[in-house]
């Protein structure tokens, strides 16, 4: 059976979406077009290189759900050890702790935002300076 029969046959099976089906479509066609430069075994070739795609993207996803839960699981931890002026747990003041960047150990989202602003206002800056009039450019 061939790759676009196979493709065919999960999407009407409901085991593709409509989108993905026609992404994977597209990646082999490109690459047997590509393949079919280099003599016989084009298909085969084509096939195998959109299996060690579709199996690169696969361990790719598992990387970055597995970077994700662990960087939440930090960010709940240091949310939950956080203690008052008391010395009792305080979850609310933790994670207002953990927004406003007011506790060292934390990343300020607020400053990142603010970062990330004030580089957009530079970058914006720079950009009139070069349509600036003066009496020497006129």
């Amino acid at each position: 059976m061939s790759i676009e029969r196979c493709i065919n046959s999960a999407l009407a099976q409901g085991a593709l979406d409509n989108a993905t089906a026609q992404e994977l479509l597209d990646l082999y066609r490109q690459q047997l077009e590509f393949e079919k430069l280099h003599g016989a075994g084009a298909e085969w070739r084509a096939g195998q290189t959109l299996a060690d795609e579709i199996d690169f993207e696969a361990m790719e996803r598992k990387r970055k759900a597995g970077l994700a839960a662990r960087a939440a699981k930090a960010r709940v931890s240091e949310i939950e050890s956080y203690r008052n002026a008391k010395g009792e747990q305080d979850v609310g003041e933790g994670l207002v702790q953990l927004l406003e960047g007011f506790r060292s150990g934390y990343e300020s989202v607020d400053g990142l935002r603010k970062t990330i602003i004030a580089e957009g206002m530079w970058r914006m800056d720079k950009v009139i300076e070069k349509f600036d009039r003066s009496k020497i450019k006129g």
